[in-house]
Parts: structure tokens; sequence; C-alpha cells
């Protein structure tokens, strides 16, 4: 006796499914990476902040401290900065 059975396609082809569970994982873990990072760097921000003040506290009065990220380096400057 031959049974036979009828196959049914899924609704959402299982490719579109895997990719979709991938990019929410994907997602989620770096979600819970960044708030990791940022509780494991909250003493170089300390470090950080003293940096800043040591060097404000060396520029003359009457000036404030400018940094240029791009060349990574902290200056005095006096007068109206300029945005």
């Amino acid at each position: 006796m031959q049974t036979s059975v009828a196959l049914r396609k899924p609704p959402i082809p299982i490719s579109l499914l895997s990719l979709l569970i991938a990019l929410v994982t994907v997602f989620a873990l770096g979600g819970v990476s960044g708030y990791l990072v940022k509780a494991l760097a909250t003493s170089g921000e300390t470090r950080q902040h003293a940096v800043v003040t040591a060097a404000q506290a060396l520029c003359p009065s009457g000036s404030h401290l400018v940094v240029w990220y791009t060349a990574r380096v902290l200056t005095c400057a006096g007068g109206v900065s300029s945005p």
C-alpha cells in the first residue's frame, strides 16, 4: 500500500528566516557589547578628565583650552573662540 504525503511550502522561506534571526542576533549583541564597553571604560573617562583639568591649569588666566582632535594636541588660546 502506497501512501503519499503532501509537503507544504513554508510561508516564509528558510533562508529569509535565518537572515532575519542573524540580523536580530547581531543587533542584540552589538547593543549589549556597547553597554559593556561603557561600563568598563569609566576609569578611562576619569583619567581623561584629570588630564584635561591639568592642562587647563597650565593655561594663563584669560585663555582657554583648545583641543585639536586631528593632531591630538591640547593648546591654550586667548580671546573669543570661533565656532
